[in-house]
Order: structure tokens, then sequence, then C-alpha cells
């Protein structure tokens, strides 16, 4: 039968920028590796707490390989959005205080399936160094003291997975605004993928790097024949509990000199989201694969931009991978 192991990997590992980490994994078979990222805010007290996508940005990529192979492979905040997508569930940030030299931490689980410590779907075990974890900060902490990783692993003991899931990224800048295309890996079959936009509907205008969206397999539209950024964008509520309640919010308050009713000023406003440049491409509604999309023997797979502007351009695809049956 087999058995749950939580254990922890590294402890309070200090980030130097620019400076790469890399240990490696355990042998027994993997359903996640648990990375938390911990940190203290230089700010004044006045001032502004750094957004969570700040934070998260110190760790420029993370990546998981097997013998030199990419199984995860991604900026933190690309894999953090792609895992919420994947599991349902958002990661747990600490409550941010106001006052300088506050605590911030946050763990991004990376998994290889689904859901966590299902024997069927995680990445199965392995020889001494075959696997390792690989850390890469940004160029610059600044905003940021102390800047800590602590790494934990969920191993399931005896278990024989059949499949696990692989996520790296595919990155772009459209050359011109219309129609563009960015190709899928073929031979596995897709439960999603997920999408990062540098531009996104803001102020006073409704431009996006993806417009629209359509997915073409072999020339010919496939499950989203065509769909618009901000209907797929809001479709995180429907993927994702407890997905607003995440997003950073402020309070405005009355500051006039003399006393003046303040109607809604201090009300809560919801600003700098963590998911707003994001979208998913669902095709594992009921996480059954009854709707995953199936490239192997296809000649292209392709998501397809009707570009509102030509900037940069991320993917993020979620593949399954069947593995052989034990001997």
């Amino acid at each position: 039968m087999p058995a749950k192991l939580h254990s922890v990997l590294q402890q309070d590992v200090t980030l130097v920028a620019s400076t790469r980490v890399q240990v490696d994994l355990p042998v027994n078979p993997l359903s996640a590796v648990l990375l938390t990222i911990r940190a203290r805010d230089t700010g004044a007290v006045t001032a502004a707490r750094a957004s969570l996508g700040a934070f998260l940005g110190l760790i420029a990529n993370v990546a998981v390989k097997f013998k030199g192979s990419d199984i995860i492979n991604g900026s933190l905040v690309d894999l953090a959005a792609t895992m919420a997508f994947l599991s349902g569930k958002m990661p747990r940030h600490n409550v941010m205080i106001d006052t300088a030299t506050a605590t911030r931490f946050c763990t991004i689980p990376l998994q290889f399936g689904r859901k966590l410590y299902w024997p069927d779907e995680a990445f199965p075990a392995t020889r001494k160094g075959e696997l390792s974890l690989i850390i890469d900060p940004a160029a610059s902490l600044a905003g940021f003291d102390t800047v800590t990783v602590q790494t934990e692993t969920c191993e399931i003991l005896d278990a024989q997975p059949s499949r696990f899931t692989k996520v790296t990224t595919l990155a772009r800048t459209f050359p011109a605004t219309g129609q563009n295309d960015i190709d899928l890996p073929l031979g596995n079959p897709l439960l999603g993928i997920t999408l990062f936009g540098t531009t996104f509907p803001n102020g006073g205008v409704f431009t996006a790097t993806w417009g629209q969206v359509r997915v073409l397999v072999d020339n010919v539209p496939f499950t989203y024949t065509e769909t618009n950024w901000e209907t797929l964008q809001n479709e995180i509520y429907n993927r994702l509990s407890g997905y607003s309640e995440f997003a950073t919010h402020t309070h405005q308050e009355n500051l006039a000199a003399a006393y003046a009713q303040s109607a809604e000023t201090d009300v809560p406003s919801q600003a700098r989201d963590l998911f707003r440049q994001y979208a998913y491409l669902d095709f594992d509604p009921l996480m059954d694969m009854q709707y995953a999309l199936q490239t192997e023997g296809r000649g292209n797979v392709k998501v397809r931009a009707n570009a509102d502007v030509a900037d940069a351009a991320r993917i993020l695809p979620v593949e399954m991978v069947s593995l052989a049956p034990a001997a």
C-alpha cells in the first residue's frame, strides 16, 4: 500500500541575486515539491507593500530536470498561476502587515499530478542524481531583505504511477498585431495551456496581447474555435475557489481638511491582481481527461492570437505523460 512521506529538503537557504541554487530531489515517487519563498519588505512604514507578483518575481525561474530534460520549467509567477489552474486551488500568502520589515512568505506547489499524493499521478522513482531542482533568483532583489527559500517534498512510497504532468514554457514576442501562431508540443495529451500577455485591459483601454484566441489542430479550429481575452480571463473565477479574495486590494481614505461624507471612497478596491495578465485554456474541466487535447499523430497543434498589441507573450502547456507499465 502506498504511504505518504513529507520531508524538508532545504531549510532557509539564502538567495543571492543571479546566483543559482541546485539540489538533487528524492529518489522515491514524487507527488510535488513545495517551494516556499520568504523575505522582509524594506519599504517605509507609510509605503504600500510590494505586490505579490513582485514578491514571487524574486525567483526568475524554477526548473525540475530529469537527466537534463525539463519536466517543469518557468518563472515562479507563471508556475504559481499554472499550478493553481491545474489543481483548482490557490496558493497561500501570509497576511501582509503595513509595517517596515514586515515578513512575507508564500508556498508554491510544483505538482506532478492534478492532486497531491495521488498514486496514479506522480513522477516515478529515480536513481540518485537523476532528478534535480534548479532555482534561479532574479538579477535584483531590491525592495526585500533576507530572501530565503524552504524546499519540502511530497513522496509516495511504494507507488507505481501510470502518468505525470509536465509543464514547460514557450516564449514569443509577436512581431505585429493581428494573427500570430505558437506551435504546441506534440505526442502527449494536453490538459490545459496557461497564457501570459504583457498587455491587458487596464485603465481606459481594452487592448490586450491576446485580443482573441483560438486553437487549431491540423489547421482546423478545435474546442476553442474563438474566444475573447476578457471572457477567457474571467473564466479563471470558475476554475479557482477564493480567486478574488487572493488578489491584493486597497482602501482609499477621505483626507479632506474639513469633514466631508466619504461616499464610496473608503470601500475596498481590487488592485494588483496577481493573475490579471493570465488566462487558461482548459481541456480537462472535469479532471477525467475526456476532453483532453490529443496531439499524438497530428501534423501541428497551434494557439493563435489575434493580437491587439505586438509585444511579449508566454504559454505554458500542461502535458500528461504516460509511463510504461512496470515489468
